[in-house]
Parts: structure tokens; sequence; C-alpha cells
């Protein structure tokens, strides 16, 4: 048929059709690639790495805090209960104070070396047979005490001739300021305590030492 134009099948390589379209000589026409629908949300991202390690830095935190919480507590170090603590030295006791009450005579030694204790007022005196005054009765070594809140040394202070003895709490004078031969004594009970002597009576101060020391003997 020599008009006839077309032949069974047209060759050449595939035109490009309308609207995008192609032609695929293994697999016929195909439409345009496929677009994503308007307003549709964007495709995310891979967030795998991400929640690995976020992962990875939560057991971390789990595994610090637990080692905080079980760990042992910290020994405190041992003091040596011999040595004294430097931040509380100890405090000096304080020296009780006694108050000191006025002689009486039963409070005296009732004869001391042949001489005898006797009553008198607020004190006593002490006579030894045989022994008597120049101008009559017995030759006295008298004893009082004297509140004066005074010590023996304090009270003997300024008087020539001092003899101390027992420890100090007996000061014995040949004369003291009226003429007469005197002892004061300072016990840890008494007030002051004055054994005394006149020079007339023929006493020697060693007599009235003896009986100074015997009253403060009795009460040290």
């Amino acid at each position: 048929m020599p008009n006839q134009q077309w032949q069974g099948h047209q060759q050449g390589p595939p035109q490009q059709g309308a609207s995008g379209w192609q032609a695929n000589p293994q697999r016929g026409w195909q439409g345009p690639p496929p677009q994503q629908p308007y307003g549709a949300p964007s495709r995310k991202s891979n967030r795998l790495p991400l929640i690995v390690a976020a992962v990875l830095v939560a057991v971390a935190l789990i595994g610090v805090g637990a080692w905080f919480l079980t760990r042992p507590a910290a020994t405190p170090p041992t003091v040596d209960p011999s040595t004294p603590s430097a931040s509380q030295p100890l405090e000096p006791r304080p020296t009780p104070t006694v108050a000191k009450r006025d002689l009486t005579f039963d409070d005296l030694p009732q004869e001391v070396n042949g001489w005898r204790a006797k009553p008198a007022g607020t004190g006593a005196y002490y006579i030894t047979e045989g022994r008597e005054a120049p101008h009559g009765g017995d030759a006295l070594i008298t004893v009082t005490g004297v509140n004066t809140g005074l010590t023996a040394e304090a009270a003997a202070s300024g008087m020539a001739g001092l003899v101390e003895s027992s420890d100090g709490h007996v000061v014995c004078v040949p004369e003291d300021t009226v003429g007469d031969t005197s002892c004061f004594i300072d016990t840890s009970t008494f007030t002051i305590i004055i054994a005394s002597a006149t020079p007339a009576d023929g006493i020697s101060l060693e007599e009235v030492q003896a009986i100074a020391d015997a009253i403060a003997a009795k009460y040290p």
C-alpha cells in the first residue's frame, strides 16, 4: 500500500509527553516523581544517635549517684584519751572558802607540859604548880581569840625578834606592842589566836611558844 504512512511499530527514542510524562520502553509510560502532599509535615531526621547518647548519660548519672549513696562513711580520727585537749584546758579547782569562828575554852588543849587550862571569859589561861607571880597569885599564860582577819605573820609585822614555828602558823615575839611576850597563832578553824605572858611573871618565850604550838597542832 503505497499511501500507507503508519507502520505497525514506531521506532526511535522515547519522547517526553505532556505534563512530565515519560515513555519508558521497558515499563511503558511513567508519571512525574511523587510529590509530598501540601501541608504534610516534613520527614523527621534520624534521632537514634541522640537517643542512644541520652541513655548513656542517664546511666552514668545513676552510677555516680549510687556510688555516693553506698560508699562507707569516713572514720573519725582516733583521739588518745590520755592526751588533754588543747581546745579545752583544764580549769583549776576553786579553793573552798571556810568561814573561821571564834575560839572557846573547850577548843583548847587542856594541858601542855604541866600547864593546865582554866576558863576565862571568851578564852582561857594556863597555870602550873609552883609558879607564882611576884605580886602574888599564879603566873599566867593567857590565850584569847581576836577577830581581826589577819594571819599570824601579818599580826606580828613590824615587831622585832620574830620566831616562827609550826610551818609558819605560829609567830612569836619576845616583846609585843604592850611589852608582853606573845605568840600569834593562825589555824584553819579560828580567827587569830594570841598566847601571851608578862615578863614580870618570869615566863620564858619558849614556854609560851610550847602552848601556841600545841594549839596549832590540834587545828592544822
